[in-house]
C-alpha cells in the first residue's frame, strides 16, 4: 500500500535475506543488526548477482533506478553439482527432464545387486535426489515432476532409475541459464492457476498423478 513501509527478513540458520520497499528502511535495519551481531554482507559479483544458499539473485532496475524485476537462478550451483558427481552433458540436446513416456515398474526390473551394493547405491541415489530436489524447489519447477517421480524409488534402486537421474542433471546443465523472474506486471495482476493430471497411468498400482501451478503478476508463485 502506498505510504506504508514494509520490510521482510528471511532467516535460514545463520544466513538471511532482507527486502524492503524503502532503501532508508533497509539501511536502518542493517545498522541495528550490525550493532548487535557480526554480519558479513555479500556484495554482487561482476554480473550483478548476489549469492544466497546456492541461488543467484539479480535485481534489474529501470532508468529511474527503481526495481523492475528480480531474477532467481542456480546456474553455478548446477555446474558445481554436475562437477561434483562427475556428470557431463551429452552431445544431443534434451528437450525434457525425463525420457518421454517413462514409467518404472519394479516387476519388470528386479533387483540385480546384493544388499551391500544396494546400500551403496541407496546412499548415492539419495544424495543425487537431495541435490535435485533443492534445485527444483528453488528455481526449476520445469524439472520438479521428474525429480519427485524419481524420488519415490529411493528404497528400490535400479540402473534404469540412475540413467533417468543422470538425464535430469544433463537437462538442467543444458538449460542452466533459465531463471525465475519476479516483477510487477501491470498488464496482468490476476492470480491464475493451472492443473493437469493423468488417470490410472502408474503401471504398478494404477494410481493417478496430478500437478498444478499458480502464477501472479505473470510469475510463478507455487
Amino acid at each position: 500500500m502506498e505510504g506504508i513501509v514494509c520490510a521482510i527478513i528471511g532467516v535460514f540458520v545463520e544466513d538471511f535475506l532482507e527486502a524492503a520497499n524503502s532503501e532508508h528502511e533497509l539501511d536502518s535495519i542493517i545498522r541495528l543488526l550490525m550493532a548487535k551481531y557480526t554480519i558479513k554482507i555479500i556484495a554482487a559479483d561482476h554480473d550483478g548477482k548476489q549469492k544466497f544458499l546456492g541461488t543467484d539473485l539479480k535485481v534489474e532496475r529501470g532508468d529511474d533506478n527503481q526495481v523492475v524485476s528480480i531474477l532467481l537462478d542456480q546456474e553455478q550451483y548446477i555446474i558445481n553439482s554436475c562437477r561434483e558427481y562427475d556428470i557431463q552433458s551429452p552431445n544431443r540436446m534434451l528437450k525434457t527432464p525425463l525420457t518421454p513416456g517413462f514409467y518404472f515398474n519394479r516387476n519388470d526390473h528386479p533387483r540385480d545387486v546384493d544388499q551391500r551394493e544396494l546400500n551403496t547405491r541407496v546412499t548415492r541415489y539419495r544424495r543425487l535426489i537431495g541435490t535435485l530436489l533443492y534445485i527444483g524447489t528453488m528455481s526449476r519447477p520445469d524439472a520438479l515432476y521428474a525429480i519427485n517421480y524419481l524420488a519415490k524409488f529411493s528404497h528400490y534402486l535400479h540402473r534404469v532409475l540412475f540413467d533417468q537421474i543422470i538425464r535430469v542433471f544433463c537437462y538442467l546443465l543444458q538449460t542452466k541459464e533459465k531463471a525465475l523472474r519476479y516483477g510487477e506486471d501491470k498488464s496482468d495482476k490476476r492470480l491464475v492457476g493451472y492443473s493437469d493430471g493423468n488417470y490410472a497411468q502408474e503401471p504398478e498400482n494404477r494410481r493417478s498423478t496430478i500437478g498444478y501451478l499458480f502464477r501472479s503478476n505473470n510469475a510463478n508463485i507455487h
